[in-house]
């Protein structure tokens, strides 16, 4: 509106409106896509998870609701038909206590202990961090295979941090998640921000090296024990660890099923002291 040299005040009233093709474009630009994809990975398996039910991460004490700014969005409305149609169609499952991110997660590592390989088209960033996986990018060029990295790289340009591996999985963890509305320094009196998270984390060779600098900056962040409410109106007693924790089992995603998604275990194994 600012651009067409008008500014919305209280003589307007806002209506937002929605209007949508027919439900058949819809389900015919799903049958595509997948045909597309399956006819260039020529799987022994499909595997497609379409909802999710009973997210645990929507009742994580956190300073704001996970996801909580997408509330007011208006959503698809062909997204419950589509959803049925996947489901009946391809067999697709519904992910229930955890997200379809996790649920992806979980399908790829199990195929990776099972000495197979998992192809998993790319579809948001929190999937590049699943070290070993490999990721099918769709290009303007066309598809291209990558297998992501262990300990990975980050990149900023443009006031943007993108990456993969364990790096881009510390930055997540350290920084925020715009989308899913969490950020690890709500609570912390310390100035930082997405490019004080990169230079955090740019010179780090190995994955110790990126752990001890997480488990740092989160005894920067919350040097000392503090009380905080959250999102539910409850009261809570904090430390760094409880912060680390936290926001650990919001960027990660579990891989395996009942998986405790205990920073303390990713810790260990690369012999970082948890204290």
């Amino acid at each position: 509106m600012l651009e067409r040299g008008k500014e919305i005040t209280d003589d307007y009233e806002v209506h937002d409106k929605q209007e949508s093709e027919p439900l058949e474009y819809v389900l015919s630009t799903i049958k595509n896509h997948v045909k597309r994809i399956t006819d260039y990975v020529e799987p022994d398996e499909l595997i497609i998870y379409a909802g999710e039910q009973f997210n645990f991460r929507y009742d994580l004490p956190l300073p704001k609701p996970y996801k909580g700014n997408r509330s007011g969005n208006l959503r698809p409305l062909h997204l419950s038909k589509a959803k049925e149609f996947v489901r009946n169609k391809y067999k697709g499952s519904e992910a229930v206590g955890f997200e379809v991110d996790d649920a992806c997660c979980i399908a790829a590592y199990d195929a990776l202990r099972n000495g197979d390989k998992p192809i998993m088209y790319r579809y948001e960033k929190d999937q590049d961090s699943f070290n070993g996986v490999t990721l099918l990018l769709d290009t303007a060029m066309g598809f291209e295979e990558k297998v992501v990295p262990d300990v990975g790289s980050l990149n900023y340009s443009k006031s943007t941090v993108k990456g993969d591996g364990l790096m881009f999985l510390a930055w997540q963890w350290i920084c925020y998640d715009d989308s899913d509305h969490y950020c690890a320094y709500d609570l912390s009196k310390v100035k930082f921000g997405g490019k004080a998270g990169f230079d955090v984390l740019k010179d780090c060779k190995t994955e110790q090296e990126i752990l001890l600098a997480v488990k740092q900056q989160f005894k920067t962040f919350y040097p000392d024990k503090f009380e905080y409410t959250c999102h539910k109106g409850e009261k809570h007693e904090a430390d760094w660890k409880l912060m680390m924790d936290l926001y650990f089992r919001c960027a990660r995603m579990m891989r395996k099923k009942n998986d405790p998604l205990d920073y303390r275990i990713l810790l260990d194994s690369y012999r970082v002291d948890i204290d």
